[in-house]
């Protein structure tokens, strides 16, 4: 038989600083090592809040925030009233603050499909070679190493899953531990600050606040009608948890402390939800804490500053050399001094709504005083009186709104991208982990929806696709379906909502109707990598393989080193009676580089239906050595050694497949029948017991069970197994007649097999 294909639809990516500056300077300063301010620290400890907006602490005004740790680190150093984010998603967000770079600079514009480029220069790099130990601690899967955000880390610890990997394919598991506590979080941080020695540079990220608001006792009694604050209060808590440890220490003395956010939340303005969509300080504004007794003063930075400002000033004020041609400037000379200008408006962007949606993308500008904001109907707001971004100046004010358009255009025109690594993530185990975190997805401008379509206009549609997605993740395909469907009622080419309709109705069992959807996402949205591969995957589980390869090559012309496509065309090669084709993309997918073990146990397994045993070995040998190796890659060795009669190690591999799933029904089977067969009949009984009690509708369990009692001497008993294997329906025309033939000697007396 050919290898198990798994269902696997996966759900759903003039002065260029971001401050005043000489037009053409980045962020660099030239070769002259900066001055550091009186009393330079030595360490740095970066710490980041996920999702956590800056009026929800005490130091920005919240009453009863519960926020006293941070609120502490406000009074005794620089608070940032006007720190803005470069865009409302994790991934980009981070990438700036640790290059110093804009989004259309290093390239990573969204949390799905996109990576940090090994071009990019991080802080963590810049400072290792500088000489200092570098660690990070991290809350979620959305910033693992493998996104590009762990350059330059010594010691990157982040939440982990499991990774399965069957000769067929990994499953789709909805939920799965992808995020950690900030308990959790802060244990990993002081077991890393342990470990290093000074000068060192942590990074602590607490993702806590993100979605869905879940504190646990007593923030959550203590805020039983906003958990949201109850989640940034518990957050806080274990910051302080971190803060006291290294007081304790006695490094905190030494120590540069930045406490700062990816990006905020919207909590219903503007009609949004959560995060994302839009552009408005809801989202875009963050807290920004700056700490260093002797070196930092007590005071609040009132000019608008970026994350990709923090990177060039902390090194400033650690006394290093500066970053090299990035976007962001320095602000270190406003914590002591009155700026002689004010500092050019910080860039921001949301490219959301383009990439997944196929509306219109959101760029803005955001100053001291003014905020614009492109899209098909620009916005100008004057935040002073108006800082709730109620009361849109388009019509009031025309002649402004060009000449923000202009500087706009004039500021993105000097963004430099960086060269891109060859491959982005598209692999469906990280798709997995970010959907479960609740990411749509999508990493080229879709074709569907109304083109450039205003995301004001359409916020309640993508509220009704986060929520059906959670739907989704959740089990729920039903709720979730009936969601997307009211989002394709009014936007029926939306290729995002398009790919969950299908996903839905392909976990409810209307596979006609999923692959339609399916189909339709794809063909509106085909420079779509993920989509092109679902389709392939539907094509490919409806058996329809000679499609299927066609939409896995339409994938891979999107991404010609993507495993899991690579993967797929295999098995739609195979499926459809090329065997020789499907080897070769297997071998393709393993020669291009860091293939998994489910692609080289497809690759064993095909070689062991085509007779090559030997190289089926070899090959399945190398697979159980990699990493998401489980049991049905064991067992699968198994069954080949035992081909090539090596009892004592197919015996191995099965009791290695059964130590990883003790239930696993065909261990349990094989190993039984390997039992029989060697001469262990107890202990053959013993296992056919074991597979029928946990798996009584197991195909050949009831023949095995008749085989195990012939062997036993009890032919009633093997008669009675053999009658229950016959009432099955299933069972192929050689194996009925077979046990018939046997049933009959058995009745008969003779008692054979």
């Amino acid at each position: 038989m050919p290898p198990r294909i798994a269902r696997t639809l996966l759900l759903l990516a003039a002065c260029l600083s971001l401050a005043c500056g000489q037009e053409g300077s980045g962020g660099s300063s030239g070769g002259a090592r900066p001055q550091p301010l009186a009393g330079e620290p030595r360490n740095l400890l970066l710490i980041t809040l996920d999702t956590a907006r800056a009026d929800r602490l005490g130091c920005y005004g919240f009453p009863s925030a519960g926020t006293p740790r941070m609120d502490r680190l406000a009074s005794e150093g620089t608070r940032g009233a006007r720190a803005f984010t470069v865009a409302p998603l994790t991934l980009p967000a981070h990438a700036s603050l640790m290059t110093g770079l804009y989004p259309p600079s290093h390239g990573v514009r969204d949390n799905v499909d996109f990576r940090l480029p090994g071009s990019a220069t991080t802080l963590a790099e810049h400072l290792a070679a500088e000489g200092y130990a570098t660690a990070a601690a991290v809350g979620a899967y959305v910033l693992s190493a493998e996104f590009g955000i762990g350059q330059g880390f010594a010691a990157y610890d982040e939440p982990r899953g499991a990774s399965p990997a069957g000769s067929g394919g990994a499953s789709l598991v909805h939920r799965e531990i992808l995020e950690r506590d900030a308990g959790a979080v802060t244990d990993a941080a002081l077991g890393l600050l342990t470990e290093l020695e000074e000068p060192f540079f942590l990074w602590v990220h607490y993702f806590d606040p993100h979605a869905a608001y879940e504190p646990p006792e007593p923030f959550a009694g203590n805020h039983p009608a906003d958990p949201y604050q109850g989640e940034i209060a518990y957050t806080d808590s274990q910051l302080g948890r971190l803060l006291d440890w290294l007081a304790g220490d006695g490094r905190a003395g030494r120590t540069l402390t930045v406490v700062t956010a990816d990006h905020g939340e919207s909590l219903g303005e503007h009609g949004e939800d959560t995060h994302g969509l839009f552009v408005y300080d809801a989202t875009i504004q963050v807290p920004l804490l700056i700490h260093a007794p002797g070196t930092v003063p007590v005071g609040v930075l009132e000019e608008a500053v970026s994350l990709a400002d923090i990177a060039p000033t902390a090194l400033e004020l650690l006394g290093m050399p500066p970053l090299e041609a990035i976007d962001g400037v320095s602000f270190a000379e406003s914590l002591t001094a009155a700026p002689a200008s004010e500092r050019e408006p910080v860039y921001a962007e949301s490219m959301l709504p383009e990439l997944s949606y196929g509306w219109a993308p959101l760029r803005a500008l955001r100053g001291r005083q003014h905020k614009y904001i492109e899209a098909p109907l620009p916005e100008l707001y004057d935040t002073e009186v108006d800082p709730g971004e109620q009361h849109n100046l388009v019509h009031a004010r025309p002649v402004e709104i060009r000449n923000w358009g202009d500087r706009l255009i004039q500021r993105t025109a000097r963004f430099e991208p960086l060269a891109a690594d060859e491959e982005l993530v598209a692999d469906p185990e990280r798709r997995r982990r970010l959907a479960a975190l609740g990411y749509l997805s999508g990493s080229t401008p879709a074709a569907g929806g109304e083109q450039g379509a205003d995301p004001k206009e359409r916020v309640h549609l993508h509220n009704a696709l986060q929520e059906a997605q959670q739907q989704l993740i959740a089990g729920r395909h039903g709720v979730a379906s009936g969601l997307v469907d009211q989002v394709l009622t009014e936007d029926p080419a939306n290729p995002s909502a398009l790919a969950l309709s299908g996903l839905a109705l392909a976990g409810s069992g209307d596979d006609a109707d999923s692959l339609d959807r399916l189909r339709r996402a794809a063909a509106g949205s085909p420079g779509s990598f993920e989509l092109q591969r679902n389709l392939g995957n539907a094509l490919l589980l409806a058996g329809r393989h000679d499609e299927a390869v066609e939409a896995f090559e339409a994938a891979l012309t999107v991404r010609p080193g993507a495993e899991d496509a690579r993967y797929g065309l295999g098995n739609a090669h195979w499926g459809a009676g090329r065997r020789e084709a499907a080897l070769s993309s297997y071998r393709r997918a393993i020669a291009d580089g860091g293939a998994g073990a489910g692609v080289h146990a497809a690759l064993g397994s095909s070689l062991a239906e085509m007779g090559r045993l030997a190289e089926a070995r070899r090959v399945l040998e190398k697979a159980v050595t990699l990493e998401g190796a489980g049991p049905d890659v064991w067992n699968r060795l198994g069954i080949v050694s035992e081909q090539l009669d090596d009892r004592a190690a197919a015996a191995g591999h099965y009791r290695r497949a059964l130590e990883l799933d003790p239930n696993h029904d065909d261990a349990l089977f094989n190993r039984a029948k390997l039992d029989l067969i060697s001469g262990r009949v107890e202990a053959a009984a013993a296992g056919v017991e074991r597979l029928l009690s946990r798996h009584p509708g197991y195909p050949l369990g009831r023949y095995l069970e008749a085989q195990v009692r012939v062997g036993q001497g009890r032919p009633e008993d093997a008669a009675a197994a053999l009658q229950a294997f016959l009432a099955q329906p299933g069972i192929s025309d050689t194996v009925r007649q077979r046990a018939a033939r046997q049933l009959a000697e058995l009745q008969n007396g003779a008692g054979g097999n």
